[in-house]
C-alpha cells in the first residue's frame, strides 16, 4: 500500500481513495497510520475502513462483500477498484471520467492491461496482456456474446457507481462467498447487459504478477466448468443474467433473455478454450485422421507462437518507454515488496 500510495502523490492524482482493510490488529494499526492523510500532502483524499467495523471477526469478509461495502461509501459519479498491488493509470482515470460524461449509453470504460514482473534484484519485465475490442453495439443480446466471446476481466474498469452497485446486487449468493471465474465474468457481461463498454488504447491498468494471483486457477478452469460441484454455479449465472437483461430491458422475452445468457456461457467457453489450447500440444488428443493432421498442426501452432511472441516483445519493449510505465517502475523501484 505505501508502494501504491507512493505512486498517486507522484502522480499528483486528485483521487478520493477508500481503503477497505481485512488485516489482522498489528497490521491494521500499521495500514491506518500509513493511509493518515498527514503523510499524504498531495492531495490525495484518503479515507481508511477495517472491516471489523461492520464484520464479526469470526467471520471475515472476502472481496465482494468488502465491494459492497465500499459502494456504499462511495457516493461518488465514478469508481474504479484497485487491488493494493496493482496500479491504475490516473491520466486514463480522467480520460475515461470525460468519456463517460458525454456518452451516457457506456457504463464502463477501460485500457490496456500490462502484467509485470519485478524480482528482488530489480529486473523489471513488462508482459502486455490481451487487448479485445470495445462492446458497443446498440443490441443488449450483442453486447453480452462479445463481452464473452472476446473476453477481457472488467472487474478493475471505471463504471458508473450505479453500473457496479448493480452488478453486485445481481451477483448469485454463491458467487460472494466462492469467488471463481464466474464472478469475473459477470463483471463484464452484467455490465454489457446494462450498456456499452469503451476500451481506449492507452495504458490504464498494471498488475503485478506474483505466486498468489497467477497460475493457481488458470489449468482448472475449462475442466471444472463440467464437473458436478460447479454446475449449481454455472446455473446461477445463467439466471441471474437472465434476470438481469430482463430488469433492464422488460421488453424482451424471456426465451429469449435465457438464450442469450445461454450464448454468454458458449461463448466464453469458445473463448478460453482458444486460449488455454492454442498449441496443438495442449489439445485433447483424437485418433484416426485427425492425429494424420496432427504434425501438420503442431507446425503451424510453432510458427503462431514465435509470431505472438516476437510481437509482445516488440509491444513490451515499446511500452517500456511509456511515462506511465516509467512511473510504475520508480513506485517499484522505491518500495518493492
Amino acid at each position: 500500500m505505501r508502494r501504491l500510495l507512493s505512486y498517486y502523490q507522484a502522480a499528483k492524482a486528485g483521487l478520493r481513495i477508500i481503503v477497505i482493510d481485512s488485516s489482522e490488529p498489528l497490521r491494521a494499526a500499521q495500514n491506518k497510520e500509513l493511509v493518515s492523510e498527514a503523510n499524504w500532502p498531495s492531495g490525495l483524499q484518503l479515507e481508511y475502513h477495517h472491516t471489523s467495523e461492520r464484520f464479526p471477526p469470526e467471520f471475515p469478509p472476502i472481496v465482494h462483500e468488502k465491494v459492497q461495502w465500499a459502494l456504499e461509501i462511495a457516493a461518488t459519479a465514478y469508481v474504479a477498484l484497485c487491488a493494493d498491488d496493482d496500479f491504475l493509470v490516473p491520466s486514463a482515470l480522467e480520460k475515461f471520467v470525460n468519456f463517460l460524461d458525454q456518452n451516457p449509453d457506456y457504463c464502463c470504460a477501460k485500457g490496456r492491461i500490462f502484467d509485470f514482473i519485478a524480482p528482488k534484484k530489480g529486473v523489471f519485465r513488462l508482459l502486455p496482456a490481451l487487448h479485445w475490442r470495445p462492446v458497443e453495439s446498440e443490441d443488449a443480446f450483442e453486447r453480452v456474446w462479445l463481452a464473452s466471446r472476446y473476453y477481457q476481466q472488467s472487474f478493475y474498469g471505471l463504471f458508473r457507481l450505479e453500473t457496479l452497485q448493480e452488478i453486485q446486487r445481481s451477483m448469485p449468493q454463491r458467487f460472494l462467498r466462492h469467488p471463481g471465474w464466474l464472478d469475473e465474468l459477470s463483471f463484464s457481461t452484467f455490465a454489457a447487459a446494462m450498456g456499452k463498454i469503451m476500451r481506449f488504447d492507452c495504458p490504464y491498468e498494471y498488475r503485478e504478477l506474483h505466486d498468489s494471483n497467477f497460475g493457481h486457477v488458470v489449468s482448472k478452469w475449462p475442466e471444472t466448468t463440467f464437473e458436478d460441484e460447479l454446475r449449481p454455479f454455472v446455473t446461477d449465472y445463467r439466471q441471474a443474467l437472465r434476470d438481469l437483461l430482463l430488469r433492464h430491458h422488460p421488453e424482451l422475452e424471456e426465451a429469449a433473455a435465457n438464450k442469450a445468457a445461454q450464448s454468454s456461457l458458449i461463448a466464453f467457453s469458445k473463448w478460453y478454450y482458444d486460449t488455454r489450447y492454442r498449441d496443438s500440444h495442449n489439445r485433447p488428443q483424437g485418433s484416426g485422421t485427425l492425429e494424420r493432421r496432427d504434425f501438420l498442426q503442431r507446425l503451424l501452432d510453432r510458427v503462431d507462437e514465435m509470431r505472438r511472441r516476437i510481437k509482445d516483445e516488440f509491444l513490451g519493449r515499446r511500452a517500456m518507454k511509456f511515462p506511465e510505465t516509467q512511473a510504475v517502475m520508480a513506485a517499484v523501484a522505491e518500495h518493492n515488496a
